[in-house]
């Protein structure tokens, strides 16, 4: 199963940023045919971004490089200090529609060696792009979702707050790898006004069958079978893409 939900994300170190295409598994044969030279790729295995190389490197150690002999993954030997920057904890989502902002600007042809955008994309007070793993649980999932899709700094958000580090603490709680608390979920959807409705059915494989759904509500705390709505209330609507004016 994929670590990631979605690639390409990047890893900083403290003199360059790599980015990451996505995963592979070192404990398997492997051929050289699906990996870009120079780009860090996530191993399944010890769960650390490696950087390919389509030989053995000049200085093999100075980054975790792998390169592919007989169809067999042969890694480098960085020391540990270098090592533990490479941790799968590290990624960082990547700003695209920033870089993409920034290359139009620029004669840069590989915007991610950019310092303006990697500082853009690393600072607490600016964009905020967090990566969305596959073992993250779903309020996780879905908060983090939300703010990649709205593209906002969580600076413009302090007036909100009651206590000084009440964000930084939202956000540290959000890169923790332990599950996210209804606590944090509420706080996100208040501060980002927010609001949560959340449909409860039987499935087809369910041996005791709902006779209907149950709705939350978030705006009005509380649980409803569906039959009980007021008639006036309207599920969220998609929009149509297609109109035209």
């Amino acid at each position: 199963m994929s670590k990631i939900e979605t690639y390409p994300v990047l890893i900083f170190t403290p003199d360059k940023t790599f980015r990451v295409e996505g995963e592979f598994n070192s404990s398997t044969n492997i051929d050289n045919s699906s990996f870009i030279e120079g780009k860090g790729y996530l191993d399944i295995f010890d769960e650390h971004v490696w950087v390919y190389s389509k030989e053995r490197p000049r200085d093999p150690n100075q980054y975790p490089y792998f390169w592919i002999e007989n169809n067999k993954c042969v890694k480098s030997e960085p020391t540990q200090e270098v090592y533990r920057q490479f941790r799968l904890n590290k990624l960082v989502n990547l700003n695209t529609e920033r870089i993409i902002q920034v290359t139009n600007e620029s004669d840069n042809t590989d915007p991610i060696y950019v310092d303006d955008v990697i500082n853009d994309l690393n600072a607490s007070s600016e964009i905020f792009h967090p990566v969305i793993y596959t073992k993250d649980d779903f309020l996780k999932k879905s908060i983090k979702t939300v703010i990649n899709d709205l593209n906002i700094s969580l600076a413009k958000y302090k007036y909100k707050m009651t206590q000084k580090y009440m964000i930084s603490n939202m956000k540290s709680a959000l890169l923790s790898p332990t599950k996210m608390s209804t606590m944090y979920f509420n706080a996100w959807a208040e501060m980002l006004g927010l609001k949560v409705t959340v449909i409860i059915e039987s499935t087809d494989a369910s041996e005791d069958k709902l006779d209907e759904p149950y709705i939350y509500l978030s705006e009005r705390d509380d649980v409803f079978k569906l039959s009980e709505l007021d008639p006036s209330f309207k599920f969220p609507e998609i929009p149509n893409q297609n109109n035209e004016e």
